[in-house]
């Protein structure tokens, strides 16, 4: 089993098995790349910037996360808007387009920092299935909603003089 052998698919040497990792799917139970190979960072990681396959942008490693040691192939921003809400570029740009650049609640412009704000009661968790995302928001109004979201009828109990006990 150990003198079978293989070419990575990157680096095209040929190296024993048991120096590729294992993967069920292939015809041969082992991944196409090597394991040194798999273990080196990008070329493109190693200049100090990346692309995101998101935004397209070239951004500096440190808008990127690690997972295991190698970088993910969305930026942090991208991560958040487009993997967390379930949806892509196109879809962001959209509702930007639709809402002009405006915060849904108070008009101001959306700048860098805009969020995405979803149904709680549809997805309670953090990502969501990306139909109950209901606008653009900025950060004052998101962070604002959410809180009314939470304690407006406790707030509202209080306004009218009652007690919760």
């Amino acid at each position: 089993y150990g003198r079978m052998k293989k070419r990575c698919s990157k680096c095209s040497e040929t190296k024993e098995l048991i120096n590729f990792h294992k993967k069920s799917s292939n015809s041969d139970g082992r991944r196409s790349t090597c394991k040194a190979c798999r273990a080196a960072p990008p070329k493109e990681w190693a200049s100090g910037y990346r692309t995101c396959v998101s935004c397209e942008e070239k951004k500096p490693n440190s808008e990127f996360t690690l997972v295991r040691g190698s970088p993910r192939r969305y930026c942090k921003a991208c991560r958040h808007r487009y993997v967390q809400y379930g949806l892509n570029k196109r879809q962001i740009q959209s509702m930007w387009e639709l809402q002009k650049g405006l915060c849904s609640i108070c008009d101001n412009l959306l700048g860098e920092s805009f969020a995405v704000d979803h149904d709680h009661n549809c997805c309670p968790t953090s990502k969501t299935c990306g139909t109950c995302v209901r606008g653009l928001l900025c950060h004052m109004c998101n962070t604002r909603l959410g809180w009314y979201e939470k304690f407006s009828e406790r707030a509202e109990r209080y306004l009218r003089g009652e007690n919760d006990d």
